[in-house]
């Protein structure tokens, strides 16, 4: 709890007391065996109606299983939120080195190895840096 603590930036008494107001709220969870914090019933719940507020997951499925075939790749599919790319969906490749991203995750767009290969439903930003990660969009 104490490196959480160091990166959020708060006491550890202070982590100490939200966590276990997350956790009588179901969206963490202490597990006492092994002294860790996990993510709870409630925080799954929210992450899940996140990603069915996306109707292009779904239909995309096809797309990143042929995708993976093709390319013999791990196939992801991100959202872009404020300069980071989220992962709401992946299609695992079948090798033995795959790609490990949850979906969830999130990180700055050109850290990601994905973010090589980007499809952007919609108009491509104006910002003539935005493709190395120093724009920002329009």
């Amino acid at each position: 709890m104490s490196d959480l603590a160091v990166q959020a930036g708060l006491a550890v008494s202070t982590t100490h007391r939200l966590l276990t107001t997350l956790e009588h709220s179901g969206f963490a969870h202490f597990e006492p065996t092994t002294s860790k914090w996990h993510v709870g019933h409630e925080a799954f719940a929210v992450g899940a109606s996140y990603v069915q507020k996306r109707s292009y997951v779904a239909p995309a499925l096809t797309y990143l299983r042929r995708l993976r075939d093709e390319t013999r790749e791990t196939a992801n599919l991100g959202h872009l939120d404020d300069g980071h790319l989220v992962t709401l969906s992946q299609v695992e490749s079948r090798e033995i080195m795959r790609a490990i991203s949850p979906p969830g995750g999130r990180c700055p767009r050109p850290a990601r190895r994905w973010g090589k290969r980007f499809w952007r439903l919609g108009p491509m930003p104006r910002s003539p840096n935005f493709a190395t990660g120093t724009g920002s969009p329009q």
